[in-house]
């Protein structure tokens, strides 16, 4: 015969296990399905975070484009925008802000009012002063070119006085050399060629009359061709423009024969010919004039213009 009664207690007790794993089962579920919650969240807060992100930096690109978009023109009247901006600024403060003293209970906006204005005539004083300091920066600048155009003007004056004056010293100098020579030829065949012979080297110019002097009597024994003067004033060897004329050189003008017998002269007063005792061994003998009873003649008869001519002469020979 069974045993009803430890039946039953054996049934309670796989009831109450049944229970308690139903109870953590449920347990379980609930905590899974907190955590499910708690990522959803996560994931919606990241894709909101996300989204306004990407709306700040489309702003800030919009801004900068229309920033870079800026036209160059309006650039230079950023000041007078600046100035409208802040005038606008203030009077929109003055209207709109209304202080309330807790403390003494009455209305302070006329207060506030009377600080905007304040504050904009300092500002209109603080721009006038740096206008006014640019201004003064502009015409400290304008006197200082002023003043280096004035110094640079003043040397230029100064230079071309000085040319001038130059000029006129060399100019009376030439003139009283030319009519040095004048005075010493007279009224000879020679003097025409004075203009000529005054542009030339003191001492060229001193052996041009000296030798021309010994060698023709200053163009008055001279050789000829077809009845004609060849200017050759000084045995002067060789051909000139019309050839030769009775052994010497016949030039066609007398410019022609100062250039070419002054350019020989300057030859020879460069190689240490510079004295009528030097000179003759080549103008007179071509090589040397020992045992020639006239060379002391000729070096006497050109040394004594020559002397007349040249200021610091060498008084040898």
């Amino acid at each position: 015969m069974s045993k009803p009664n430890g039946f039953r207690g054996k049934k309670m007790l796989e009831c109450k296990a049944q229970a308690q794993r139903f109870k953590c089962v449920a347990k379980e579920s609930n905590l899974l399905v907190f955590v499910a919650a708690f990522v959803i969240f996560a994931i919606m807060i990241s894709l909101w975070n996300e989204q306004t992100t990407s709306y700040a930096h489309a702003y800030v690109g919009e801004a900068i484009k229309s920033i870079k978009k800026t036209p160059p023109l309006l650039e230079t009247n950023n000041n007078l925008f600046e100035k409208k901006n802040e005038f606008a600024t203030i009077s929109k403060i003055s209207e709109n802000i209304v202080m309330v003293d807790k403390s003494k209970g009455k209305d302070s906006s006329f207060d506030a009012k009377k600080e905007s204005e304040k504050f904009f005539i300092e500002s209109k004083k603080a721009n006038s002063a740096k206008m006014a300091q640019k201004e003064l920066t502009s015409s400290s600048k304008q006197k200082k070119f002023d003043l280096v155009e004035e110094g640079n003007s003043a040397k230029l004056g100064k230079i071309v006085l000085n040319d001038n004056k130059k000029n006129f010293v060399q100019d009376k100098e030439l003139q009283q050399f030319t009519q040095k020579l004048y005075d010493i030829v007279g009224e000879t065949p020679i003097k025409e060629m004075i203009p000529f012979i005054s542009q030339r080297d003191e001492k060229v110019a001193a052996f041009l009359v000296g030798i021309a002097k010994k060698e023709s009597s200053f163009g008055l024994a001279s050789p000829l061709k077809d009845g004609e003067t060849c200017y050759n004033y000084w045995g002067y060897k060789g051909s000139g423009g019309r050839g030769v004329g009775m052994g010497y050189a016949c030039f066609a003008s007398a410019e022609e024969a100062i250039k070419t017998v002054g350019d020989r002269i300057e030859v020879l007063v460069n190689k240490d010919r510079n004295t009528p005792a030097r000179m003759v061994d080549t103008w007179k003998c071509g090589t040397s004039c020992a045992g020639d009873p006239g060379a002391p003649g000729w070096t006497s008869t050109v040394a004594l213009y020559f002397n007349q001519i040249v200021k610091t002469a060498n008084k040898e020979g």
